[in-house]
């Protein structure tokens, strides 16, 4: 992890690693002064019965308790996961939703 390091003043990471508290000490170590984590909208639920929302809580919770300067990116959804309409869009010009009454947009905290 040192030689990664080297020279950098940020990082970006993904949720989930065994030991992202490690992690995180070895960037502060290292000189790393800002973290941004792309999380998940399901971190907001603090359900941490759902495997994958637990590991965007306690990810969430090890960046916030790290001591570095840090944004929480919580994504509500990317293009690729568009290509489930494939078939309706083949199939004329409407797509069909599971919540379309549901609000895309939910404020999250905001970033240290």
């Amino acid at each position: 992890m040192p030689a990664a390091l080297a020279g950098a003043t940020a990082m970006f990471l993904y949720p989930g690693y065994q030991d992202m508290a490690g992690t995180l000490a070895e960037a502060r170590k290292a000189g790393v002064r800002r973290v941004v984590m792309l999380s998940g909208s399901s971190a907001a639920s603090d359900d941490t019965s759902n495997a994958v929302s637990r590991y965007m809580i306690e990810s969430e919770a090890a960046v916030r308790a790290c001591g570095l300067e840090w944004t929480m990116v919580r994504s509500f959804g990317f293009m690729s996961n568009t290509l489930q309409w494939v078939p309706q869009l083949a199939a004329g010009d409407l797509v069909r939703g599971l919540a379309p009454g549901r609000p895309v947009h939910s404020p999250g905290p905001r970033a240290r």
